[in-house]
């Protein structure tokens, strides 16, 4: 629905600045005050509505493994906007490719069930570094970080109980 309107408001303005440059001297400004100025509005009313649901979200990290200095390596994040049954969580592993710290997300869940913990398992024949994310709902996901850029295997989609498996 929100989408829809997006793209209707686009239109609008689009159309909105197109008749102005080609419709003759007072349809212009008709043609612009009936699409334009609603669209510039409602581009406003959306800024603003925007910035006020990120203000009102609080992200905190849920669980973090640390390295032995002190670094976090594997996070849980969760971002909550009020309501506790609709929380969107990441599930991030930090490494240090190349001399750069690197935020690689394994795992990505809104709603329930949600990440209770991750752990660093034993790797597989593939090689690599492999994570076990376990759920609240006491099911688990594997993730292994392959390559020379340790890009994950799989990332896990958690939409309401749904999951889905990205692999690549």
């Amino acid at each position: 629905m929100l989408m829809t309107l997006l793209v209707a408001v686009g239109f609008a303005l689009l159309a909105a600045f197109l008749a102005r440059a080609m419709l003759p001297a007072p349809w212009n400004r008709y043609v612009f005050l009936l699409l334009g100025v609603p669209a510039l509005g409602l581009t406003a009313v959306g800024f603003g509505l925007t910035i006020y649901a990120y203000a009102t979200c609080d992200e905190t990290v849920a669980v973090a493994h640390p390295n032995a200095d002190g670094t976090p390596f594997m996070t849980i994040s969760s971002l909550d906007c009020g309501d506790p049954a609709n929380r969107s969580f990441d599930v991030t592993i930090t490494q240090a490719l190349n001399g750069k710290r690197v935020d690689t997300t394994i795992l990505r869940s809104h709603g329930l069930p949600a990440p209770a913990d991750v752990a660093e398992i034993e790797a597989g024949e593939a090689g690599g570094r492999r994570f076990r994310v376990t759920m609240t709902d006491g099911t688990s996901h594997e993730t292994g970080l392959l390559g020379p850029k340790a890009e994950p295997d799989t990332v896990w989609s958690i939409l309401n109980g749904e999951v889905q498996a990205f692999s690549r």
